[in-house]
Protein backbone atom coordinates (compact mmCIF):
# COMPACT_ATOMS: atom_id res chain seq x y z
CA UNK A 1 0.00 0.00 0.00
CA UNK A 2 1.25 3.47 -0.87
CA UNK A 3 2.08 5.72 2.08
CA UNK A 4 0.11 8.94 2.24
CA UNK A 5 1.39 11.93 4.10
CA UNK A 6 0.45 15.56 4.41
CA UNK A 7 3.33 17.67 3.18
CA UNK A 8 2.78 20.80 5.24
CA UNK A 9 6.09 22.21 4.05
CA UNK A 10 4.27 22.84 0.76
CA UNK A 11 2.07 25.50 2.35
CA UNK A 12 1.57 25.37 6.12
CA UNK A 13 -1.21 27.98 6.02
CA UNK A 14 -3.67 25.49 4.50
CA UNK A 15 -4.45 24.41 8.07
CA UNK A 16 -5.33 27.89 9.35
CA UNK A 17 -9.04 27.80 10.22
CA UNK A 18 -9.26 31.60 9.93
CA UNK A 19 -8.63 31.34 6.18
CA UNK A 20 -11.81 30.65 4.18
CA UNK A 21 -12.15 27.19 2.64
CA UNK A 22 -11.93 28.41 -0.96
CA UNK A 23 -8.65 30.22 -0.22
CA UNK A 24 -7.19 27.19 1.61
CA UNK A 25 -8.08 25.01 -1.37
CA UNK A 26 -6.37 27.41 -3.77
CA UNK A 27 -3.28 27.35 -1.53
CA UNK A 28 -3.27 23.52 -1.60
CA UNK A 29 -3.74 23.33 -5.37
CA UNK A 30 -0.29 21.93 -6.15
CA UNK A 31 -0.18 19.55 -3.20
CA UNK A 32 -0.92 15.85 -3.03
CA UNK A 33 -4.39 14.44 -2.36
CA UNK A 34 -3.80 14.17 1.39
CA UNK A 35 -2.87 17.88 1.59
CA UNK A 36 -5.92 18.89 -0.45
CA UNK A 37 -8.20 16.79 1.76
CA UNK A 38 -6.55 18.27 4.86
CA UNK A 39 -7.09 21.80 3.53
CA UNK A 40 -10.78 21.00 3.06
CA UNK A 41 -11.23 19.99 6.72
CA UNK A 42 -12.73 22.45 9.24
CA UNK A 43 -9.32 22.64 11.01
CA UNK A 44 -10.78 22.29 14.50
CA UNK A 45 -9.21 18.90 15.35
CA UNK A 46 -12.43 18.18 17.26
CA UNK A 47 -12.06 14.40 16.71
CA UNK A 48 -15.84 14.02 16.24
CA UNK A 49 -14.97 11.94 13.16
CA UNK A 50 -12.66 9.73 15.21
CA UNK A 51 -9.50 11.42 13.90
CA UNK A 52 -7.78 14.76 14.07
CA UNK A 53 -8.08 16.68 10.79
CA UNK A 54 -4.74 15.46 9.46
CA UNK A 55 -5.48 11.86 10.38
CA UNK A 56 -8.90 11.97 8.71
CA UNK A 57 -7.35 13.41 5.54
CA UNK A 58 -4.69 10.68 5.48
CA UNK A 59 -7.28 7.94 6.11
CA UNK A 60 -9.44 9.14 3.22
CA UNK A 61 -6.41 9.53 0.94
CA UNK A 62 -5.10 6.03 1.60
CA UNK A 63 -8.55 4.45 1.41
CA UNK A 64 -8.72 3.33 5.05
CA UNK A 65 -11.71 5.61 5.65
CA UNK A 66 -14.49 5.51 3.07
CA UNK A 67 -16.96 7.80 4.85
CA UNK A 68 -16.41 11.40 3.75
CA UNK A 69 -19.32 12.78 5.78
CA UNK A 70 -17.70 12.63 9.22
CA UNK A 71 -16.43 16.23 9.48
CA UNK A 72 -19.16 17.63 11.74
CA UNK A 73 -17.83 21.21 12.00
CA UNK A 74 -17.20 21.37 8.24
CA UNK A 75 -20.81 20.46 7.48
CA UNK A 76 -22.04 20.10 3.89
CA UNK A 77 -19.44 22.53 2.52
CA UNK A 78 -16.54 20.29 3.56
CA UNK A 79 -18.33 17.11 2.56
CA UNK A 80 -18.97 18.51 -0.92
CA UNK A 81 -15.30 19.41 -1.41
CA UNK A 82 -14.12 16.03 -0.05
CA UNK A 83 -16.46 14.20 -2.42
CA UNK A 84 -15.19 16.19 -5.40
CA UNK A 85 -11.54 15.68 -4.41
CA UNK A 86 -11.98 11.91 -4.00
CA UNK A 87 -13.80 11.58 -7.32
CA UNK A 88 -11.40 13.90 -9.13
CA UNK A 89 -14.08 16.43 -10.02
CA UNK A 90 -12.96 19.36 -7.84
CA UNK A 91 -12.27 22.46 -9.93
CA UNK A 92 -9.74 24.91 -8.60
CA UNK A 93 -10.57 28.57 -9.25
Amino acid sequence: MRAFFVDRSFNPQVVDETIPLAKRMEMAKGGNLALKLYAAMAQTDCTACGYDCEGYAKAIADGTEKNISLCVPGKAETEDVLKKLVTGTYSFA
